[in-house]
């Protein structure tokens, strides 16, 4: 899954991506933990590490409680400058810095889940995961909506902005149409809100009229 993860996100970016990457040890050894597709957008290195299908919130949990740990100390390694991974299938290391060298990366986790059924659940978060946690469809439609790779880094930013006014019920997706249509600007001028509610269908509605448009003018 995640060869096919990567494969979509180069389909969909002029990016550099780099597939099925590891952080590398004091010991100069891969470190356990892999990830499927890594990519720089702006002063982000993305890292996204997908986890197994699972079929329920409770396997997710213990996923996620056992991958905590060892993720906290995959971002540490990559922390430590300069960058350096290791290409899983080339057995090689490469080091990574921005083409214009004009700031440090911050390296940027999302661990992704795929999902494996339509019922609706919750997964509780254990306080020691970094990064993120993002269902794969979610992740497939903001990499799909994104006009550019650069857009990625903008809009992560701008959720950081909002997460905290924003209630969690509300999608990644519902996120980034609120993102593409303020252009980045969801709250202007000196008014400081404590709760902001969006349209709960926003970013369904917004992949809706994006594959109605591209369908309509696929070349039957």
């Amino acid at each position: 899954m995640g060869k096919q993860l990567h494969q979509y996100i180069i389909n969909r970016t002029e990016a550099d991506i780099l597939p099925f990457v590891t952080a590398i040890t004091p010991e100069d050894k891969p470190h356990e933990i892999s990830f499927s597709s890594v990519f720089i957008s702006k002063d982000k290195l993305v890292l996204l590490h997908l986890l197994p299908p699972l079929t329920s919130s409770e396997e997710i949990e213990r996923k996620l409680i056992e991958v905590s740990p060892k993720l906290q100390r995959a971002i540490e390694l990559i922390e430590v400058p300069p960058i350096t991974l290791g290409l899983f299938f080339k057995q090689q290391k490469v080091k990574i810095q921005n083409s214009k060298n004009e700031s440090k990366l911050i390296p940027e986790l999302l661990t992704v889940i795929p999902q494996t059924s339509t019922s609706i659940g919750s997964v509780k978060i254990p306080n020691e995961l970094p990064g993120r946690l993002i269902f794969l469809d979610q992740l497939l439609g903001i990499l799909d909506e994104l006009k550019h790779i650069t857009m990625f880094a903008e809009f992560l930013k701008y959720w950081d902005d909002v997460k905290h006014q924003i209630s969690p019920i509300f999608s990644p997706l519902d996120i980034l149409a609120s993102f593409e249509s303020s252009k980045g600007v969801l709250v202007d001028g000196a008014i400081v809100p404590t709760f902001i509610s969006l349209y709960p269908h926003w970013g369904t509605n917004v992949r809706y009229r994006s594959l109605s448009q591209f369908w309509s003018n696929f070349q039957k």
